[in-house]
């Protein structure tokens, strides 16, 4: 009982912090925001969904102007630049931890093209995602 009561006192300190006028603007303060928080877990639940931002703020039943300019202040980043990291860091899951091939990874992150899958990868990591698996494999 008393490590339960741990957690609850941790989650209300966590959220009195993410609620404050100094708390930095990460997906955490995002989360602990009641209706960006909704937005944010269908992101991660769902990557390779076509998400747009007029449909990611009607998940969080606001405006399309308010989420942006919200999401924005409470993230630190665009909701679309927000999503295009979440992809890439649930490709590199599926690169370190399936043989799938790049364009099937490609697909299933959300990306129409393995072209454009992979000059994101490159931009993001510097590499393109063949090598990015061939060197985590090497390790």
């Amino acid at each position: 009982m008393i490590s339960r009561i741990l957690d609850l006192m941790f989650i209300q300190i966590m959220r009195t912090w993410a609620s404050g006028k100094d708390a930095e603007p990460t997906w955490l303060t995002g989360a602990f925001d009641p209706e960006l928080g909704r937005s944010l877990s269908a992101i991660h639940r769902d990557p390779g969904h076509d998400w747009t931002v007029e449909e990611l703020a009607r998940v969080s039943n606001l405006s399309r102007s308010a989420f942006a300019a919200r999401f924005a202040a409470r993230v630190g980043t665009p909701p679309a630049t927000y999503l295009a990291h979440v992809r890439l860091d649930a490709a590199t899951d599926l690169l370190r931890d399936t043989s799938l091939s790049i364009p099937l990874i490609a697909e299933r992150v959300g990306y129409t093209s393995e072209a454009a899958f992979s000059r994101a990868f490159k931009n993001r990591y510097s590499t393109p995602p063949a090598r990015w698996r061939r060197d985590v494999r090497g390790r």
